[in-house]
């Protein structure tokens, strides 16, 4: 069985962690780590992180724009979502694919080298 949350339940759900996510005066960011938890990239997200799909729910977080390289190398595992101050909100597994993925932090690469370049391809909630 899979969970299903109605859009008139994700809607001020999504919108309420998005405002608490942007609430810093720091952007919000996205950590993307191995499997021992080591930071391996940081994306920076925008200001708001992100927007609500008023139709579905659906959370997408969006990067601020700017060339990203990973700090360190490694397979990337998943990926922490933070406010500014550094609080974890989430943790979703990561994915290499060409599109977004509902549930997934998808980037372009997986098997990260130290100075390689990295695109936020997609990060989508609900």
């Amino acid at each position: 069985m899979s969970n299903h949350h109605t859009a008139a339940a994700l809607i001020p759900a999504h919108t309420g962690y998005l405002n608490a996510l942007d609430a810093d005066a720091n952007p919000a960011q996205v950590v993307v780590r191995d499997g021992a938890g080591a930071a391996l990239a940081t994306f920076t997200l925008s200001d708001p992180a992100g927007t609500v799909n008023g139709t579905t729910g659906q959370l997408t977080l969006t990067d601020a724009g700017g060339s990203y390289t990973a700090s360190a190398t490694g397979q990337a595992v998943d990926a922490q979502i933070q406010d500014g101050a550094g609080t974890v909100f989430s943790v979703l597994p990561v994915i290499k694919h060409n599109a977004a993925v509902p549930g997934y932090c998808v980037l372009n690469e997986v098997d990260l080298t130290s100075g390689m370049s990295l695109i936020l391809v997609g990060l989508t909630v609900g």
